[in-house]
């Protein structure tokens, strides 16, 4: 008889502590009125989509809360000189009609809207970048994660991005395995290193393990 292992055997104990309300969360993004009343923040959700299937990548995905900056800055927190500069990046995967893209130079960062999560998550992002600055220069994501009260219980580390000159896709970046009763996470983009002259557009992600 085939033994369970520890982690899965934790993984059904909390199954059944939480079960109704996880059964809630896990569901798909039509959910997300539901969840932002329960993390007590305003927490959207988009259509699932496969952006980069071009790039081999099949992974459903929604596009962030204005994650393609056709709204200027709004739902996004910028500082330094971060802001919404006209020019697409070239592949258009959201829509023909898209026209803006953000600059990201030394010194600033930008921090998505809160985006709904639900059941065991694993928090998917993947971007279009474009680092016409020093190739030594990275760009640095990161999650910041708010759990069912609202409250921000941890920053986590998505990984580095590196690129220089055109555009083009980052990374498939797993940034994280989230609670069990999900929440909702912010995206947070910061360059690092100096000279960077960095652009990013059409920010995903995978909140639902949607694949």
């Amino acid at each position: 008889m085939a033994i369970a292992s520890p982690l899965r055997l934790r993984r059904c104990a909390g199954t059944l502590v939480v079960g109704a309300v996880a059964a809630v969360l896990a569901v798909p993004a039509a959910s997300a009125g539901l969840i932002s009343g329960l993390v007590g923040v305003n927490c959207t959700s988009g259509a699932a989509v496969r952006p980069f299937l071009p790039w081999n990548d099949s992974t459903k995905y929604e596009l962030a809360p204005n994650g393609g900056f056709e709204n200027g800055s709004s739902g996004w927190t910028l500082t330094g000189n971060a802001q919404v500069v006209s020019g697409n990046e070239p592949f258009f995967v959201n829509s023909r009609s898209d026209t803006h893209s953000l600059a990201l130079p030394d010194g600033s960062s930008a921090t998505s809207g809160p985006i709904c999560i639900g059941g065991i998550s694993k928090d998917m992002v993947r971007l279009f970048v474009s680092n016409a600055g020093s190739p030594s220069s990275r760009l640095h994501v990161e999650i910041v994660y708010h759990g069912l009260t609202g409250g921000v219980l941890g920053l986590f580390d998505g990984g580095y991005v590196s690129a220089s000159g055109t555009w083009q896709p980052s990374p498939q970046m797993l940034a994280l395995q989230l609670p069990l009763l999900g929440g909702a996470v912010q995206i947070r983009l910061t360059p690092v290193g100096s000279n960077g002259a960095w652009l990013v557009d059409d920010v995903y992600t995978d909140p639902w393990i949607s694949n």
